[in-house]
């Protein structure tokens, strides 16, 4: 007889029918890798890739080290 605390992972999330971000990611890339089909057929965009935002991350790493240099 099985207890609660022995019964076999059936996997998914456990948050009662919603899935976390990883968890449709990681079903996004494997429905790509079993049907090539679905993959992106165009190159994407500078927009697309999002190379926007590393002059952002810059800024705020700047800032970040400038406050935590400065204010001790």
């Amino acid at each position: 007889m099985r207890t609660s605390a022995h019964a076999e992972f059936t996997g998914g999330s456990a948050t009662y029918g919603t899935t976390t971000r990883p968890e449709r990611t990681a079903a996004e890339i494997t429905a790509m890798w079993r049907d090539p089909a679905l993959r992106p057929t165009a190159e994407s965009g500078e927009r697309e890739r999002g190379r926007r935002l590393w002059r952002l991350a810059v800024v705020f790493g700047v800032v970040w080290v400038a406050t935590t240099v400065l204010l001790p």
